[in-house]
């Protein structure tokens, strides 16, 4: 089976409510970081966005069969909503045996 990291990182407040969603697309839980963003003022000037200082940054490990459909409704989502979303996905070469063990089949 082949893993991924699925990496979101939308404006604070809003972990609970992409997590609700994309457990519906098979994601079994994750991890939620609460931050701050870097970005200046200067930035949301010359691009003309508005940058919420707050944010969440959830990471998500799943079967990869299901990322692109994860990302697609955190991308559907954000559309609805304007979450300040953003989502990437990097596929995992090595893992941890214990880490392996959680997305194997069971063995009969």
């Amino acid at each position: 089976m082949k893993l991924s990291l699925v990496v979101i990182v939308a404006n604070g407040g809003c972990a609970d409510e992409i997590m609700e969603v994309i457990k519906l697309d098979g994601a079994r839980g994750g991890t939620i970081i609460n931050g701050n963003s870097s970005v200046s003022t200067n930035a949301e000037k010359l691009y003309g966005i508005s940058i919420h200082k707050e944010k969440d940054c959830i990471l998500v490990i799943v079967d990869s069969n299901i990322k692109n459909k994860i990302l697609k409704s955190v991308y559907d989502l954000n559309q609805a909503h304007n979450l300040g979303a953003i989502a990437f996905s990097m596929p995992i070469s090595d893992a941890s045996e214990n880490l392996l063990k959680q997305y194997s089949p069971e063995e009969e």
